[in-house]
């Protein structure tokens, strides 16, 4: 495995997220030649796959997260392993101190590290889903939505604040309904903070404790790079 240039250090002024834009599925070959690297769970989720998209996205996220993970432990990367709370949200064994999140959607995948509990969520954008903000947005996120400049825009704003913030609190929606989630009342209490970006055309949100550095910082790694560190 080769070491990286990247880093995840004190020098960068914001929350680090980095991602990973891929267009092209892996070949057979990379498949079975990578699928090592990831752990037996991982292994079976690929082997199970019939759709060659997600076998990649799949093989991909579990690959980009221990190549993180082993960057900033400064560690073989088959060194560690996870463990999973009672809704199934993944943690690094032996490690308490070190938390991440994952997200990935149509060709982006995002991972964060963090000193806190931190959860991240991604959206491609396009046209809003009128009967998903019907069914899990509160009243007042509807009509931040409805009277948006970009409608579009802020449906997702409201959506990936949503998903960010039920995986910053380790449960997802098995343990919160979306509707019982108001990321607006949440913002005004200073439960919790919430950073954007927008990556072409996808966002990207990021749910932190207040303590957390007030900016998110993107860096973009490359499948090449990446296939090269194993």
């Amino acid at each position: 495995m080769v070491k990286s240039e990247y880093s995840l250090g004190k020098e960068h002024s914001g929350l680090i997220i980095h991602y990973l834009k891929y267009t092209e599925q892996l070949n057979f070959d990379d498949i079975e030649r990578y699928t090592a690297f990831v752990s037996e769970e991982r292994q079976k989720k690929i082997a199970g796959a019939s759709d060659p998209k997600v076998k990649t996205e799949s093989l991909l996220t579990g690959l980009f997260l221990r190549m993180l993970l082993a960057e900033h432990l400064k560690v073989p990367a088959d060194t560690f392993s996870f463990t999973k709370n009672t809704y199934g949200r993944p943690a690094l064994d032996g490690h308490p101190e070190l938390f991440f999140s994952v997200s990935q959607k149509k060709g982006l995948i995002c991972i964060g590290l963090h000193d806190g509990d931190l959860g991240i969520d991604t959206e491609a954008v396009c046209a809003r889903k009128p009967s998903v903000a019907r069914r899990s947005f509160t009243p007042a996120e509807q009509k931040a939505m409805q009277n948006a400049e970009d409608p579009d825009e802020m449906f997702y704003e409201i959506w990936t604040r949503k998903e960010s913030y039920v995986k910053f609190l380790g449960t997802g929606f098995h343990g919160v309904a979306p509707d019982a989630v108001d990321v607006f009342a949440l913002e005004h209490r200073a439960a919790c903070r919430f950073c954007s970006q927008r990556i072409d055309d996808h966002l990207i949100t990021v749910c932190t404790d207040r303590n957390a550095p007030p900016e998110i910082e993107c860096i973009e790694r490359t499948v090449k790079e990446l296939l090269d560190f194993y």
